[in-house]
């Protein structure tokens, strides 16, 4: 593929998985729709997370399954997923640490990558494993989330992503 295609790529994915959503909670928050940008409420999480489900298995079906990109249409499934497991549980009146959902699909991604292409990730993964710990301890600091939220959210994210290593 030339760096062409991967730089439209690139754009691609960056504005599906970052300016779209970005300027959708902003919307939300102005026409009160969210409490804030922060979503501290279950129901504040709801219509955002939709949304980047949506736009996650766009992109799935319309840019990485035309590409040569196996590698970041399995990522992408994987967070798909773990999307949609935070999703049904907020209809539980739960919530899950999105920080660490975060954190835990992208370790489960390098470690994925590092099994599948037979590459020493192994930096990396002890600076996203250490990462994960400060950003889970402010996540307590801050009480934003409980204890629960957090674990959850860092191995419901990382689980996601073995689950299509083996497919």
């Amino acid at each position: 593929m030339s760096s062409v295609s991967e730089m439209t790529i690139v754009g691609v994915v960056f504005f599906i998985t970052y300016l779209i959503p970005l300027l959708a909670i902003i919307s939300l928050w102005s026409m009160k729709l969210i409490s804030s940008l922060h979503m501290p409420f279950i129901a504040d999480r709801k219509r955002p997370l939709i949304l980047v489900i949506l736009l996650y298995t766009m992109l799935i079906v319309k840019v990485f399954k035309r590409s040569n990109f196996y590698e970041l249409n399995t990522f992408f499934l994987g967070a798909t997923l773990a999307l949609l497991i935070v999703y049904m549980v907020l209809f539980f009146n739960k919530k899950i640490s999105l920080h660490m959902l975060g954190l835990g699909g992208l370790l489960g991604f390098f470690i994925n990558i590092s099994m599948y292409q037979h590459e020493n990730y192994l930096k990396l993964i002890v600076v996203l494993l250490l990462l994960s710990g400060l950003v889970a301890s402010a996540r307590l600091v801050l009480k934003a989330h409980t204890t629960n939220e957090v674990v959850l959210g860092f191995f419901i994210g990382l689980f996601s992503q073995f689950i299509f290593l083996l497919l």
